[in-house]
């Protein structure tokens, strides 16, 4: 949701207008510095989200496109990688199934060729 604020004319008071997470309720101001990672739709009455909560978000649509292979489960954990720590420490790409405990690290997709395509030719 967005607070507008207006001024005793009439016009938008651009500096005072306060963009309020759908999930969470922190607050930032529109045209502030501290907003650049916030999900805001261009289509009306869509909900805003603060970058934590985008990030939930995006972290469990994720994790539901995937299963595990062993279980089939849709229940997976994702590690978040810590952007500080050292090289060792960090773990991108990696999830863990809720269900049997398997680990799953996720690469990035094979190239796909087109089925029709002759090896031959």
């Amino acid at each position: 949701m967005i607070h507008k604020y207006y001024r005793a004319n009439g016009k938008p008071d651009w500096g005072r207008w306060v963009m309020e997470c759908d999930s969470c309720h922190t607050c930032a101001y529109l045209l502030g510095n501290d907003n650049p990672h916030w999900l805001v739709s261009a289509w009306p009455d869509m909900n805003i989200y603060c970058p934590a909560c985008f990030n939930t978000w995006a972290d469990l649509i994720i994790a539901s496109a995937l299963h595990c292979p062993d279980c089939q489960c849709i229940d997976l954990r994702i590690w978040p990688c810590n952007s500080d720590a050292a090289p060792e420490d960090q773990h991108p790409g990696l999830v863990d199934c809720a269900y049997c405990g398997a680990i799953l690290i996720i690469v990035e997709p094979p190239c796909w060729f087109p089925l029709d395509q002759d090896d031959d030719q």
